[in-house]
């Protein structure tokens, strides 16, 4: 069996991407996630709550700039 990977770019730790994590949790899927650093609210242990199923992996939390190269070296963090 092959599983979904989705890549996820957040900046924000609101009802949208807690919502957006439950939706895509099943145990086809693994969940890749790369949240801002300037965002204080986050909460990695509260997002394995929310995660049942599927594999649930962060990466290492850096500062992005929309545009800018920062925001390229996440993505390539998450593919890594």
């Amino acid at each position: 069996m092959y599983k979904q990977a989705y890549l996820i770019i957040a900046h924000r730790y609101d009802e949208t991407f807690k919502n957006l994590l439950q939706m895509i949790d099943s145990a086809e899927n693994d969940i890749f996630v790369h949240m801002d650093k300037k965002n204080k609210q986050f909460d990695e242990n509260a997002c394995r709550k929310l995660v049942k199923q599927a594999g649930l992996f962060f990466t290492e939390r850096t500062r992005v700039t929309w545009g800018g190269y920062s925001q390229i070296n996440s993505e390539m963090m998450l593919l890594e």
